[in-house]
């Protein structure tokens, strides 16, 4: 760990027993992580070294941040890409989470129960601010599909009765 050097203080990273954090130091010993609870864990460097370590910063800090969403199959499929796009360039500037021409896409991804599904690809500058990119594009994104008229449907089921069981409905 000294020498190679696979993770170093500042580092987000994620053990396969599922500690994850900010590295704080690297000791000979143990490593310090602090996760984002605030909690300090120390990690044997024998556990660390047999361990498989997921470095978020590495080889770059930055990330795709991919956020389902579901749309009415009444919507019109331009519109609401449209708008999803410029939602998600607008939070990412406005809270200086991504580079300064924000990359962001939205890809359509499924016909579903109740309604097309797309992913909105956001980019991240670093781990940690998954969160409150996620948060932020969700609360403006919800916000402007109310603007434009786009409907964020709620899961449905139809039930077809027989006519048998609508007589058993109707007894008093």
């Amino acid at each position: 760990l000294l020498i190679d050097k696979p993770i170093q203080p500042g580092h987000y990273i994620q053990m396969d027993s599922g500690v994850e954090g900010h590295v704080e130091a690297v000791g000979w010993r143990a490593t310090r992580i602090r996760t984002l609870q605030d909690n300090l864990v120390l990690v044997p460097n024998t556990k660390l070294v047999s361990s498989v370590i997921t470095n978020y910063d590495r080889p770059e800090a930055e990330m795709a941040l991919l956020v389902p969403v579901g749309v009415s199959y009444d919507s019109d499929l331009a519109k609401v890409e449209k708008a999803t796009l410029e939602v998600a360039r607008a939070v990412m500037s406005a809270h200086g989470l991504a580079e300064a021409a924000p990359r962001a896409d939205v890809v359509f991804t499924e016909f579903g129960d109740s309604a097309i599904g797309l992913v909105a690809v956001l980019r991240a500058t670093r781990y940690a601010d998954r969160g409150v990119l996620k948060h932020a594009f969700i609360k403006a994104l919800h916000a402007r599909y109310r603007t434009e008229g786009i409907s964020i449907p709620y899961p449905t089921r139809t039930l077809e009765l027989g006519d048998s069981a609508r007589a058993i409905l109707k007894r008093p």
